[in-house]
């Protein structure tokens, strides 16, 4: 029989009464490796045995992948949430329409679809109203130089205006404000009529600078814009 080397392949020829049915242990006279040979028959059988087992576990690891791939679940590919950019989308809808509704006070609160919504939010219609007679005093308090301003606001409308602030600002000869001051009226003026006012509280220690003194009315939102 013919003995092959499983390490180096190297070929030997041993006589078959030399080798048991149990089979040998025997070493490679090339390499050295040992290892247990068997009869021809019985490595023949040996190898068909083991070649019948490898079948078995890849048709059983066959038909069980078959199988499993019906057990599995399927997978289902998950959409992309809508709502958070729907609510960022409106959202940033809403911020726009708020700013432009704002910053176009003084092109819009006249129009005849968005006057009304300017009135909701606090505008205030102060056309036909003007100042006259107005003046202003000086007096000296110290370091501090207080302002007395007077005059009237008249109605030159066809109905009823309602007052509502009375701003007052200090400003010297380049225009730069130095001081001012807010003053709440809120008194309703019929048509054709006159509202006297008077100030004296508006004081500043920068009186000797002072070359100016602009008086005007309005809601906030008017006096925002000027």
């Amino acid at each position: 029989m013919i003995l092959s080397c499983p390490k180096c392949d190297s070929k030997f020829l041993l006589a078959d009464h030399l080798m048991p049915a149990s089979g040998r242990t025997v070493r490679c006279g090339v390499c050295k490796h040992q290892w247990h040979a068997l009869p021809e028959a019985a490595a023949a059988g040996a190898r068909a045995d083991f070649a019948a087992l490898v079948a078995d576990q890849a048709g059983a690891s066959a038909a069980s992948a078959e199988t499993s791939s019906f057990q599995l679940p399927a997978i289902a590919t998950r959409p992309l949430p809508h709502t958070p950019l729907i609510a960022a989308s409106v959202a940033f809808a809403l911020i726009w329409l708020v700013t432009a509704f704002y910053a176009s006070y003084a092109r819009w609160h006249n129009a005849p679809v968005l006057a009304p919504l300017y009135r909701m939010v606090g505008h205030v219609d102060t056309k036909g109203l003007k100042f006259g007679n107005t003046r202003m005093a000086r007096e000296e308090e110290g370091q501090r130089t207080r302002f007395v301003i007077s005059g009237e606001i008249a109605n030159e409308a066809e109905d009823a205006r309602r007052l509502p602030l009375v701003r007052v600002m200090l400003l010297d000869s380049e225009g730069e404000e130095i001081a001012s001051r807010i003053y709440e009226v809120n008194k309703t003026i019929k048509a054709g009529e006159s509202y006297p006012f008077r100030i004296t509280n508006m004081s500043t220690s920068f009186g000797h600078r002072v070359e100016r003194v602009v008086v005007d009315l309005g809601d906030d939102m008017q006096l925002s814009f000027r």
